[in-house]
């Protein structure tokens, strides 16, 4: 079975929910780490549409799990 989080195309944009599952965190936490420095930058697309680079938040892991 594939996960679509992580085997995305190219730099797809994922959602908060899609990042909560990539983190294995709540949303609440997503939000929570979003105010940390480091942190990948999320993409604003209207008042209630909050993305993230996929691609950004893998290498974010990746940098976490390195430590």
């Amino acid at each position: 079975m594939t996960d679509h989080v992580t085997e995305g195309q190219g730099d797809d944009l994922i959602s908060v929910t899609e990042v909560a599952v990539l983190l294995a965190v709540g949303r609440t936490t997503v939000f929570r780490l979003a105010k940390e420095q480091g942190f990948p930058k999320a993409f604003k697309l209207g008042n209630k549409i909050i993305k993230y680079s996929r691609i950004e938040m893998l290498a974010w892991l990746k940098s976490k799990k390195d430590r």
